[in-house]
């Protein structure tokens, strides 16, 4: 499964920092909500620390709102989302404000998808411009 790193699969060091810096937690912060050291966020977030124990996992999921199976992917131990998570990831790029750091976070979706969205998007285009001119 390592091969499919990248553009689709984060690690869990990946996960963790984008949720927390989402959130707008420092690690500092994170730390004392899951009742750990700032320098055990910190290995977690380096992939030093890859496979917490289960109940920091549960503490992961609860404060930080990602889903077991997120963190499990993470720690490669499931494959790339299923087609279900498809919503999820379009909900995710939606709720970026920024259009530069939207259009980047649809370019690092699978290709197949954004060639799918991005064909959807032009027909959408094609055809409020054919209703402007009738």
């Amino acid at each position: 499964m390592l091969a499919l790193r990248g553009r689709w699969m984060d690690t869990l060091a990946q996960v963790v920092k984008r949720a927390r810096e989402k959130k707008g937690w420092s690690q500092e912060e994170l730390a004392e909500r899951l009742g750990v050291s700032k320098g055990w966020v910190g290995q977690v977030e380096t992939g030093r620390i890859d496979r917490p124990r289960p109940r920091y996992l549960a503490l992961l999921e609860q404060h930080l709102g990602v889903s077991r199976d997120e963190l499990a992917r993470g720690m490669d131990m499931l494959g790339p989302a299923a087609t279900g998570d498809v919503l999820v990831e379009i909900r995710r790029i939606r709720a970026i404000d920024d259009p530069v750091q939207r259009a980047q976070a649809l370019r690092e979706l699978p290709p197949d998808l954004y060639e799918m969205i991005e064909w959807l998007a032009l027909d959408m285009v094609r055809l409020t411009f054919r209703q402007a001119r009738e």
